[in-house]
């Protein structure tokens, strides 16, 4: 079990995050593109600054749909909303596995299931200079990938509230 903080900068131009492990070292960072019709945000390893994946959404569609591609251009997981009542639900299916998210109303605090397994836990920091989350990842594979798709959760959800 491992724990790390996805900070967002509160006053940016565009949408910029910043992905901390226990010991407060950046490990990730993650920036949007600004004026993108496709919501695109990159994520690069914070130490080389290499690219590691961007993250896509559907321009058209009736339940939103979002992509994320690694660096090589390969789509490796699709996120789809899916209706649900007083509750935030979502499938991912990707190369690594199929995930399911299930986050309260606001989508604050949010759980990911790996065929039902519980994968990552997402609790908001409540009181915090911009969007703070603690992120417990309970596995000790592909954590690149489940801190991705942990962005994705919340651009998903808290861009439109946030206007960028």
């Amino acid at each position: 079990m491992r724990k790390y903080y996805l900070k967002q900068k509160a006053i940016a131009v565009r949408a910029s995050y910043t992905i901390y492990d226990e010991n407060e070292q950046a490990l990730y960072t993650c920036k949007a593109k600004m004026f993108s019709p496709r919501g695109t945000v990159e994520i690069f390893d914070a130490s080389t600054q290499s690219h590691l994946f961007t993250m896509q959404r559907k321009l058209f569609s009736f339940m939103p749909v979002h992509y994320l591609i690694d660096h090589q251009g390969n789509t490796v997981a699709t996120m789809r909303q899916r209706f649900a009542v007083r509750r935030q639900r979502v499938e991912i299916e990707s190369s690594y596995g199929t995930y399911q998210v299930d986050g309260d109303l606001w989508a604050h605090n949010f759980l990911i299931r790996e065929t039902g397994e519980e994968v990552i836990y997402v609790k908001k920091k409540f009181l915090s200079w911009g969007d703070s989350y603690e992120i417990t990842i309970l596995s000790d594979k592909n954590i690149e990938f489940l801190l991705a798709l942990t962005i994705m959760i919340d651009r998903k959800f808290h861009t439109s509230k946030r206007g960028k």
